[in-house]
C-alpha cells in the first residue's frame, strides 16, 4: 500500500531534527523556515536580508531538509515542458493528501499539500530551488486571496507603476534596471502579483533578486563592479549579436548596486510596456496599444502558477480566464515596442509614458 503525503512527511521530520529557523514577511505573508543545517538559514538570511521579522502571530511553516531524498511511493509522471521549451526539468505525483515534485537532476524534492512544505536534497548546492520552494508558497497564497499572476519584470518611476512584459529573451530584466538610473524603484523581476484594491489595481512584488546576463552588466555603469576585469575583457571583444546570446546569470543585489530605499514591496499598476522587439531591426518605436485587439501579446505577460501550486482544487483557485488579466489591465495603459533593440529608446519611452 503506498504512502500518503503526511506519512511521509513524517518520516522525513522524525529522521531530521530542524532547530534552526529563520522568520520573514512577504508583504503580509508571514513564513518561518526551518532546517537542520545551520549553514543553508545563514544564505536564506542573506538573501532575504530585507525580508526578515519576528512574528507575532500565525505563520505558515516550510521546512528545508539537507540531505538524500526519499524514494517516492511510485513512479513520479514528466511535467510537459512550457510552450517553446523542449527539454523536461520537473515530474510530480498526486497523492490524496498532496503532491510530490522533483527538479529532476537536482536530487530535490518537494512535498506540499494541506499545509505541509516540505523540501528535501542538497539544499546547500541548490539553494535557488529553495527559494523557488520559498517563493511559491506566498505566489499560492497571493492568489489564494483573489491575485493574479503575470510575468513581468516591475519597478515605480515617479509614483506610477509599469510592469515590463515581452517575448523570451528580450531584456525586460534588463531595461528594468537601466530605469533604475533614473529614479525608479524596484518592485519584481519575473513575477508580480495583481490585484484590485479598492479603486486601484496593485502589483506586489516576488522577493528575488533580478538574474541578469553579461551584456546588461556591460551597458549599465551601475552594475558594472559585477563583471571581473578578466570576464569584461573577454565579453567586450564579442560581437554585440554573439553578446546578446550570451547565457550566464549574475544575481543583481538592488540596494548594493543603486541604493538603500530603491526597493518596494509593491506599488500601483498603471502602465505596460511589452518588447515585441528584435536586434538588429531596425529603429524602436513605441506605440499605445489595446490589448483586448491584441491576443498575439497575451502570452507575454499571463503566467500559470505551475507544478509548485497547491494540487487541492479547493485551495488552488488560480485561473488563466483572460477576462480578469484585461480587466486588471483596463485601469491603466498598454504599449508595446517593436523595431530594434535600443534601451536608450526605451528608456525615453518609459519615462515619458
Amino acid at each position: 500500500m503506498s504512502m500518503s503525503l503526511g506519512e511521509i512527511c513524517s518520516d522525513l521530520l522524525s529522521r531530521y531534527t530542524a532547530r534552526q529557523w529563520l522568520d520573514l514577511t512577504f508583504d503580509g505573508f508571514r513564513v518561518r523556515v526551518r532546517s537542520n543545517a545551520e549553514a543553508l538559514i545563514g544564505e536564506l538570511g542573506k538573501v532575504y536580508a530585507g525580508y526578515v521579522d519576528t512574528h507575532h502571530g500565525e505563520f505558515v511553516t516550510i521546512v528545508a531538509i539537507e540531505g538524500p531524498a526519499p524514494e517516492p511511493p511510485c513512479a513520479l509522471r514528466p511535467q510537459p515542458p512550457s510552450p517553446g521549451k523542449t527539454r523536461i526539468k520537473e515530474a510530480f505525483l498526486d497523492l490524496p493528501d498532496g503532491r510530490i515534485a522533483t527538479r529532476i537532476g537536482t536530487g530535490m524534492m518537494f512535498l506540499f499539500g494541506q499545509g505541509r512544505h516540505v523540501v528535501v536534497g542538497p539544499c546547500l548546492a541548490q539553494q535557488n530551488r529553495v527559494v523557488d520552494f520559498i517563493n511559491s508558497r506566498y505566489c499560492q497564497w497571493r492568489v489564494a486571496n483573489g491575485a493574479v499572476l503575470f510575468h513581468v519584470a516591475g519597478l515605480e518611476l515617479d509614483g506610477r507603476g509599469v510592469a515590463l512584459a515581452g517575448f523570451p529573451g528580450r531584456g525586460k530584466s534588463t531595461l528594468a534596471l537601466h530605469l533604475m538610473n533614473h529614479g525608479g524603484r524596484f518592485v519584481t523581476n519575473d513575477r508580480a502579483l495583481v490585484c484590485r484594491n479598492q479603486n486601484d489595481v496593485i502589483m506586489h512584488g516576488v522577493p528575488k533578486a533580478p538574474r541578469v546576463n553579461p551584456g546588461t552588466l556591460l551597458t549599465n555603469q551601475s552594475l558594472a563592479h559585477m563583471l571581473a576585469a578578466k570576464n569584461r575583457a573577454e565579453y567586450e571583444a564579442l560581437p554585440m549579436a554573439q553578446l546578446w546570446e550570451v547565457e550566464s546569470k549574475y544575481d543583481v543585489d538592488v540596494t548594493r548596486c543603486f541604493g538603500q530605499g530603491r526597493q518596494l514591496q509593491h506599488c500601483s499598476l498603471d502602465a505596460l510596456v511589452i518588447l515585441n522587439w528584435r536586434p538588429a531591426s531596425g529603429i524602436a518605436r513605441i506605440s499605445e496599444i489595446d490589448l483586448h485587439n491584441r491576443n498575439d501579446l497575451w502570452s507575454t505577460f499571463t503566467k500559470r502558477l505551475g507544478l509548485f501550486c497547491d494540487p487541492d482544487p479547493k485551495r488552488n483557485t488560480f485561473t488563466e480566464d483572460m477576462d480578469r488579466y484585461l480587466s486588471l489591465l483596463d485601469i491603466g495603459r498598454a504599449f508595446e515596442i517593436t523595431g530594434g533593440v535600443d534601451f536608450e529608446a526605451a528608456v525615453d519611452a518609459c519615462m515619458n509614458l
